[in-house]
């Protein structure tokens, strides 16, 4: 099944990321996380976000507005 998984960051992401794929998931990612504040944490988060799903192979969708 090919899933959406809404992601606020790399290492809340790789829990979900492993049990899904066990279960033989398809997992695209999407990043839409105005609430983080100050701007370098959303960009911290962004970037360590950007590197997790390169690694895992997961295509991720961003939503900055």
């Amino acid at each position: 099944m090919k899933l959406l998984l809404h992601q606020c960051c790399g290492p809340c992401s790789v829990y979900p990321v492993k049990v899904l794929k066990a279960q033989g998931h398809e997992l695209g990612g999407y990043w839409y996380n105005p609430n983080i504040h100050p701007v370098q944490e959303f960009y911290k988060r962004l970037e360590t976000l950007h590197a997790f799903d390169r690694a895992q192979g997961i295509p991720l969708i961003l939503d900055e507005t």
